[in-house]
């Protein structure tokens, strides 16, 4: 759920500019479709410009425009909200959240222990360079106020050989992403690969102005997504694709003679274009083909319109040119690479290189050099294209990432189909089409001719706007082909596809949420392909739609949905608990071993100071059954009693608002995990049940009430919360003045009296002390909301007076909210009551040392249940008059839930291997989690418990 949230906070931030620049192009009028979808995307690059060049200048200004900015566009976005997004812009952008999601996804598919950044490095092919990081390098100095040069000075790079585009698309989203604990890896691989998919827009773009229907249009989509060209390098994100697509752009505005081509319109391409050259400069291999067919009579756009293109394409690359003359010059390595041969560092200029690399060629070596070139090309075997199911996939990835058109697969029957379709036909390609062919063309003469060193014309030095237009090219003929024709080729490198880059071949555990969060972006990419395709079509089934009504409208069907929710969360927020079941500190030290070697006397034996009856219970019961069962048996009992409080809030006898919100807020709570999927520290979740029983009316039916004396004695015998809640109880009752609440009262403050008693025989220690209890208030105050309203990270770093004045008027405020209310007010008084006793009682006993609790990680089992209260009480406000206070307050709470969604994972200690050995009586030392933690067994377990 962290990549999820992650991907969801890039995707805002970083469309927030273009989405302002598409209302601003509305409300003037502008229905261009070109520009309605090039102009957003210029938009976005300018502001990541903007961005790189204000942390240059100091971090705090580069904060400020990476905040303000966003910040502003979604204002405006707000305030015009009555204009309608281009309907295009808005197609590719929602293709774009569900492919992005899924090629993520995928990546992140199996648990290879590798950072997040680095993880592409390795996933889909051998060991990788660092070349996808090096925009992160970049920007992690400026956001630090860390010179950027030297940069690699070991490797002989400047920070200036590299364009910026990158690196400022990852500084408009970095403060985001710390403000919400994100992990800056994973942040920086969300960020490029979502500027490696502005090639998205642009094929579509490509496929309207072909005169595509949008059906046709998202198949043209779907099918450059399975390639893998696209999957590698939208995951490994060196910026190359994020060049790509600016220039495509650049080119269909410059060359779609369809519209009038004004001068607006191709100041417009030059900046797209100057955004490409800034995003990698290779895709100078593209533009220089694109500027010289500008000059052939039919295409030539005016003087006038070329000086104003020339001059946005010079405005935006004049700041990176003004930093590598004068900041960190001479910024030349790469040309002098590819260009004249020059690996090596020197201090000769790219002329003096070009002339000596040159003169020292003979003209048989120069012609060797450029065949070689030309020949590379069409290097690696085609057969695997074809041959899909007995080749091996390794080697079918090698060849694709390699060679220009054996990365094009089957796909390269469209250059033979295609014409031979124009010759039965008569036709020639003509405007746009043949344009874009010309330019693909010109571009495969231009840079073998270019590249100096023999046989360095592979794929990943080309430019790759030549890639993105060879495959785009490529489907788009196989697609105006006749079905008959077309379709099977198509169908063959999807399947090509599938089998080669889609399964993992790898030894490395598959993420089982990974997995889910791979279903859940294909159904989304197929929801909004079906969408586009039939807009006419309810994009939801009928019968699913039936369904959700029916749920929506019978609260049995919300409570079973609900329930499925909660069973989900906690299986994504710790899966191995439900697939390798462990021993959780206690667990095995305490109850089980207890209720292995004692019997049934185990069940009154305390533990602390006070009763655990029900896991006493559940101890008992599972210790007949063999000892590899037991973790599971515990675990499945935790998961019971949750799944059976979140199904009591949907009781009748509560009136409770928004139920399904009351159950989640149990699980979705942002908490560190230590009371989930365990039996110690299920007495926690069991408070829960204390709490809703005090919300309840007065059963009406004998049986209920049974149940209540049975929940009553049941959870007051687990846990010391009895002890806390005794006075609500006889308050309750003497307000009710019934029977029913009488004995209920009785029987918790029975309960009560047992625990306190347990309590002070057995002088469970304490933390004490000599602060006062005003004092520890103060220190662990805070804690209370900072775990709630923000992620861990940033909890943590929140000076502590700031954090004190927050939970000062978040409290004061949630309080006056609920003053005048007339709804739901025994509730209110029922919940800020256990509230603060739960609070109250947490700053008593840690006196002593409240900075044991600093961090957000300690303790985290004292804050759950006033947590949980926290989230009731926000809930109950979403009627009230400051409803919006309190959805702002529960959307960091839930913000703050998925920036740490994922519980520390438990270690797998191999139990069934332990279990043989107790079945053997063999004496152990047993390590369980948390990680340090173990237990020891003397074996052999007394006669009568066998």
């Amino acid at each position: 759920m962290t990549l999820l949230l992650t991907w969801l906070v890039v995707s805002v931030v970083l469309a927030a500019p273009g989405a302002a620049a598409d209302r601003w192009l509305s409300r003037h009028g502008v229905t261009d479709p070109r520009i309605r979808v090039a102009g957003p995307l210029a938009a976005a690059g300018a502001v990541g410009l903007l961005a790189f060049f204000a942390y240059f200048v100091h971090p705090w200004l580069g904060r400020a425009v990476a905040v303000i900015v966003p910040l502003a566009s979604a204002l405006h976005v707000w305030r015009n909200r009555a204009s309608r997004t281009d309907a295009d812009l808005r197609a590719a952008a929602l293709l774009a959240a569900g492919v992005g999601l899924f090629y993520l996804a995928l990546l992140y598919l199996p648990e290879l222990h590798r950072e997040p950044e680095w993880q592409s490095q390795v996933r889909f092919l051998y060991e990788f360079p660092i070349d996808a990081n090096l925009p992160k390098m970049l920007g992690d100095r400026v956001y630090d106020g860390t010179p950027p040069k030297p940069f690699l000075p070991e490797a002989g790079w400047l920070s200036s050989d590299r364009p910026p585009l990158q690196a400022g698309l990852y500084l408009v989203a970095r403060p985001w992403g710390d403000a919400l604990g994100l992990p800056p890896g994973l942040l920086y691989q969300c960020v490029g690969t979502l500027a490696q998919l502005c090639w998205l827009p642009a094929l579509w773009l490509l496929g309207r102005r072909l005169g595509f229907a949008p059906g046709r249009c998202a198949a043209l989509v779907l099918l450059a997504t399975a390639s893998g060209l696209l999957l590698f390098n939208g995951t490994y994100v060196w910026p190359k694709l994020l060049a790509a697509g600016y220039a495509l752009v650049a080119a269909i505005l410059l060359l779609d003679r369809s519209a009038p081509r004004s001068a607006p319109v191709v100041a417009l391409a030059g900046a797209c274009a100057g955004l490409a050259w800034l995003a990698h400069g290779a895709v100078a291999f593209t533009l220089v083909p694109l500027a010289a067919m500008l000059l052939l009579p039919g295409l030539f756009p005016g003087w006038r319109a070329v000086a104003l293109g020339a001059a946005a394409f010079a405005l935006v690359i004049a700041p990176w040119s003004a930093y590598q003359t004068f900041y960190d010059p001479p910024a030349n390595r790469l040309l002098k690479w590819h260009l004249a041969g020059a690996i090596d560092v020197d201090q000769r200029t790219t002329w003096q290189a070009l002339r000596d690399g040159y003169a020292g060629l003979s003209r048989e070596a120069l012609v060797a050099n450029k065949r070689a070139n030309y020949g590379t090309l069409f290097n690696g075997s085609f057969r695997p294209a074809f041959d899909v199911f007995t080749t091996p996939a390794y080697g079918r990835k090698v060849d694709e990432f390699f060679y220009v058109f054996r990365s094009l697969g089957v796909l390269n029957l469209a250059w033979l189909l295609a014409p031979l379709a124009w010759l039965v036909r008569r036709e020639r390609p003509g405007g746009l089409l043949g344009a874009l062919l010309a330019v693909t063309a010109l571009t495969l003469v231009f840079w073998p001719a270019a590249m100096f060193i023999p046989a360095s014309t592979i794929l990943h030095q080309s430019s790759y706007a030549m890639m993105l237009g060879l495959l785009g090219l490529a489907i788009v003929l196989l697609l105006r082909l006749p079905a008959w024709l077309g379709l099977p080729v198509l169908g063959w490198h999807a399947l090509g596809f599938a089998l080669t880059w889609l399964p993992y071949y790898g030894s490395a555990p598959l993420r089982p949420d990974m997995g889910i969060l791979l279903g859940l972006a294909t159904l989304l990419v197929a929801g909004s392909a079906r969408a586009l395709a039939r807009p006419e079509t309810p994009a939801v089934p009928a019968w699913i739609a039936l369904a959700w009504q029916r749920v929506r409208t019978r609260p049995a069907g919300a409570c079973l949905v609900t329930l499925a929710a909660v069973v989900g969360v906690l299986f994504l927020r710790r899966p191995e608990a439900f697939l390798h079941p462990q021993f959780w500190a206690e667990d095995g030290g305490v109850f089980f071993r207890s209720a292995d070697l004692d019997g049934a006397n185990a069940i009154i034996q305390p533990y602390g100071g006070y009763h655990h009856l029900l896991l006493r219970l559940v101890a008992a019961a599972a210790s007949g059954l063999d000892p590899r069962w037991i973790p599971a048996t515990y675990f499945w009992a935790s998961l019971a009693l949750t799944v059976g409080l979140a199904a009591l809030v949907f009781s009748p006898r509560l009136a409770l608002p928004v139920r399904p919100a009351f159950a989640l807020a149990i699980v979705l709570v942002p908490h560190t995990g230590e009371v989930f999927n365990n039996l110690t520290n299920a007495q926690w979740i069991g408070a829960l049940g204390l709490v809703l029983l005090l919300l309840m009316k007065d059963p009406d039916r004998p049986w209920r009430l049974a149940a209540d004396a049975v929940m009553a004695v049941g959870l007051g015998l687990t846990g010391l919360f009895s002890a806390l809640f005794a006075p609500l109880f006889l308050v309750r009752a003497w307000y009710r003045r019934s029977r029913a609440a009488w004995t209920l009262a009785g029987l918790v403050i029975a309960a009560a009296v047992v625990q306190a008693f347990t309590y002070a025989r057995t002088a469970a220690p304490t933390v004490g002390g000599e602060k006062s209890v005003l004092v520890s208030l103060a220190e662990i105050g805070p804690r209370f909301w900072d775990g709630l309203l923000l992620a861990p990270t940033v909890a943590d770093a929140v000076p502590h007076g700031l954090g004190l004045a927050l939970a000062i008027l978040c409290t004061a405020g949630l309080a006056a909210a609920g003053r005048d209310q007339t709804g739901h007010r025994a509730e209110r008084w029922m919940l800020w009551c256990c509230l603060l006793l739960t609070a109250g009682a947490t700053v008593v006993k840690f006196r002593g040392n409240p900075g044991l609790l600093a961090s957000i990680a300690n303790g985290d089992r004292y804050f759950y249940l006033p947590k949980v209260l926290l989230l009731w009480l926000l809930l109950l406000e979403l009627d009230g008059p400051r409803r919006v206070w309190a959805r702002a307050a529960l959307s960091l709470a839930l913000l703050a839930s998925l920036a740490a969604f994922r519980f520390t994972p438990y270690t797998e200690y191999d139990w069934p291997s332990w279990a043989a050995r107790l079945r053997a009586g063999q004496p152990l030392v047993v390590p369980v989690n948390p990680p340090g933690s173990s237990f020891t067994h003397p074996g052999k377990r007394p006669p009568g418990n066998d």
